[in-house]
């Protein structure tokens, strides 16, 4: 049976393409994200993921100090991130003096990576919107 306020499809007739509505990010996903880092950069790095509506909040990404400076943190960050484009989610993290961490650093480390602050000339939280692939023209 068809809904008559509907025309009917003809052999032809071009579909409209759906819209693209990001999927939300669910703690089993992000938790296949953690394996996915641990097994592909290395298991010892610390990162804390949790769903918040359509975003992902970052609450943590350590590397223990034996494996500093071999630039671990930021291949963990960028999967993160082209997972996140991928699926459509938005990051959101709030950098932390945590093990002695320095906030203006950090902040200046997240921006590199694309983030954001909420405001103008602020650390607080840092937000990081999905980005969309191009087609080359």
């Amino acid at each position: 049976m068809t809904d008559s306020r509907f025309p009917a499809r003809r052999a032809g007739m071009l579909a409209l393409p759906e819209p693209d509505i990001p999927s939300l990010p669910s703690t089993a996903t992000l938790d296949a994200v953690r394996e996915r880092i641990h097994r592909d950069i290395d298991p010892h790095i610390q990162i804390l993921l949790r769903p918040h509506g359509h975003q992902v909040i970052l609450d943590l990404i350590q590397v223990p100090y034996p494996l500093r400076g071999q630039r671990l943190a930021d291949r963990a960050l960028d999967l993160l991130c082209r997972r996140a484009d991928s699926a459509g989610w938005e990051i959101a993290l709030e950098p932390h003096p945590a093990f002695g961490s320095d906030t203006g650093r950090l902040a200046a480390w997240y921006r590199a990576h694309g983030f954001r602050p909420e405001a103008p000339g602020e650390n607080a939280w840092l937000h990081r919107v999905p980005r969309v692939a191009t087609s080359p023209s």
